[in-house]
């Protein structure tokens, strides 16, 4: 899935911060770039690929302890007419503290981005206690 990720969680003097009732500001003058996010399930992490398909960062299934859609989202969610449209705010909370921000690009990207986060946190004790069980087998 294509979404803009935060470079960096320190905002600069420089840059604005990602408003998005605000178009005169868009996501890439903010801090934002967008990137390919992707889970490997064999090395259990969710992966950050750059447009030259390079994995630029990554983060440990572990370690996500939830999702976060802000007070702001979910008032534009309401609105009719940006329902489909409109660039989205939300945040994945870690185990250890900290977060990472991300902006979708429209409510079908924050639904299923966060939908399967969610759904990987709720299932995260069995997904990891299964990996170390389950055997391959080629006849």
């Amino acid at each position: 899935m294509i979404i803009y990720k935060k470079f960096s969680n320190t905002q600069s003097l420089k840059q604005p911060i990602f408003d998005p009732r605000n178009p005169k500001n868009p996501p890439e003058s903010c801090g934002y770039g967008l990137r390919l996010a992707s889970i490997s399930l064999y090395q259990e992490r969710l992966e950050f690929k750059s447009q030259a398909k390079l994995v630029e960062s990554s983060i440990k299934l572990s370690r996500i302890f939830k999702t976060l859609v802000p007070g702001m989202t979910l008032e534009l969610l309401k609105n009719e007419k940006r329902k489909k449209q409109g660039f989205l705010p939300f945040s994945l909370v870690l185990e250890e503290g900290g977060k990472i921000d991300f902006i979708a690009r429209n409510e079908k990207e924050l639904t299923e981005f966060v939908n399967g986060i969610n759904a990987i946190i709720i299932a995260k004790k069995t997904f990891f206690s299964l990996r170390n069980k389950v055997e391959v087998c080629c006849y």
